[in-house]
């Protein structure tokens, strides 16, 4: 009987295989780059059903803590740095929002007054005291709160028209490059989509056996009007922003590494060409210890 279903399977498969326009022989010496792409619609169906999630940084990292290197830099008119500003921060993400503890400024360590009072910032937040806000450029120039990002994350399947490109390697994982452009006439429900994303068009890379978002390159097709770094601003077309993603140990896919480059115009002051990079490291689930603040790696114990 098992002879026979193995003739049977092998007899369809000689008939749809070449009417897929591919031979067995074919098939069996091409490399998985060569391999036929997935189903467009049911490929990005599935990617669909991560990206609210994945986007969703506060539900995402909740019991997470990790290390931040963030670099800012002021280019010159010939993309020269003039002034680079870098911060090293430990992030640990509690269910009231996550609280950020610096650990040093340009290669420097914190003064003893600055370190005593992130021990009481961090004790405060913890308590619900004194909940501590998002306070970077970065992190302030994003969607304000997670309604507003899980609309916004809501909104990208139909603001764009996707194609699937090629198979490529991305840090040792086989993902589907894939284009997107806005689509016209789309319906947005959230304000950064509707401000955004008609402007947007550029690259992903999904990762094929997870269907999640794995790189993002995005670039400003037209001349925007947003806030950004506390300013009403004018963000030039060219703005390039780049988002990585990585399995992690537990299998998790988590944010690595996202940079931006831009050149704005604020209504009240002059010009400016600015770059971002942060990059995150050493993840790792904790739980809270209260009799010690953040300045010890006693508080932040693997479970």
């Amino acid at each position: 009987m098992a002879h026979f279903i193995s003739k049977t399977s092998a007899r369809i498969s000689a008939l749809i295989v070449p009417a897929l326009g591919v031979s067995l022989p074919a098939l069996s010496q091409m490399t998985p780059a060569e391999m036929p792409l997935p189903d467009s619609t049911q490929f990005l169906r599935l990617v669909e059903t991560n990206l609210k999630y994945q986007y969703d940084e506060q539900k995402l990292l909740e019991g997470y803590a990790y290390r931040v290197l963030r670099v800012e830099e002021e280019l010159d008119g010939e993309d020269r740095v003039k002034e680079r500003q870098t911060t090293e921060s430990a992030i640990y993400r509690f269910p009231q929002g996550p609280f950020r503890r610096v650990l040093g400024r340009n290669g420097s360590p914190l003064t003893d007054t600055e370190s005593r009072q992130q021990e009481a910032a961090f004790a405060a937040h913890v308590e619900g005291k004194k909940i501590q806000k998002p306070d970077g450029s970065w992190m302030g120039s994003r969607a304000n709160s997670p309604d507003e990002l899980g609309a916004l994350a809501g909104d990208i399947p139909q603001a764009f028209d996707f194609k699937l490109l090629r198979r490529e390697k991305l840090n040792g994982r086989a993902s589907i490059v894939v284009r997107f452009r806005p689509r016209e006439h789309a319906g947005y429900s959230s304000r950064m989509g509707k401000l955004l994303l008609p402007k947007v068009a550029g690259l992903t890379w999904i990762d094929e056996e997870n269907h999640r978002l794995a790189r993002v390159e995005a670039e400003i097709v037209d001349n925007v009007n947003v806030g950004l770094f506390g300013l009403l601003a004018k963000i030039h077309k060219g703005t390039v922003h780049v988002q990585e993603w990585r399995k992690a140990d537990d299998g998790m896919w988590l944010p690595w590494r996202q940079e931006l480059e831009f050149k704005a115009r604020s209504f009240l002051a002059r010009g400016s060409h600015r770059r971002v990079l942060e990059e995150r490291s050493a993840y790792r689930k904790f739980r809270l210890d209260a009799a010690a603040g953040p300045s010890g790696e006693a508080q932040a114990k693997k479970q």
